[in-house]
């Protein structure tokens, strides 16, 4: 794990985790305990960070159809959620950089969670019923 903290620049001794994962059974115990996640920006992912409220830095892949990562990256960011690094600016120092930033910005951090749990689905399937009703012109 020492590897992780010297790749961020960040000293271990200062009571920060790093742990990189290619996959997690059991992502809610991933985003709840995460500061800061580092990921792609499909909309599976999006549910889940915006569910937990989990700031993210999101590096949408650049192949995916009609660049609909890139779009869902975007959203969160000008929602004030998120970062995005395009996949193509992405390098180890612009990274260590931005997770250090977040790291010891702990209100910035904290602000961010509370943008992205706003975002949530929370009664999605209650408000998707309200909007039905008005366009029918009928109460719900």
């Amino acid at each position: 794990m020492s590897e992780g903290y010297s790749a961020l620049g960040l000293d271990p001794r200062r009571g920060l985790k790093v742990r990189a994962a290619p996959f997690l059974e059991e992502m809610n115990l991933g985003y709840g305990a995460a500061d800061v996640v580092v990921c792609r920006a499909g909309a599976g992912t999006i549910a889940e960070l915006t569910e937990f409220g989990a700031p993210a830095i999101l590096v949408p892949y650049p192949h995916a159809a009609e660049a609909h990562q890139e779009l869902n990256a975007r959203f969160l960011e000008r929602e004030g959620a998120a970062r995005v690094v395009p996949d193509r600016d992405l390098d180890a120092a612009a990274l260590a950089a931005l997770v250090r930033g977040l790291l010891e910005a702990p209100d910035a951090l904290g602000e961010m969670s509370r943008r992205s749990r706003a975002l949530s689905g929370e009664n999605a399937a209650d408000k998707i019923v309200d909007i039905i009703s008005r366009y029918l012109g009928s109460p719900a």
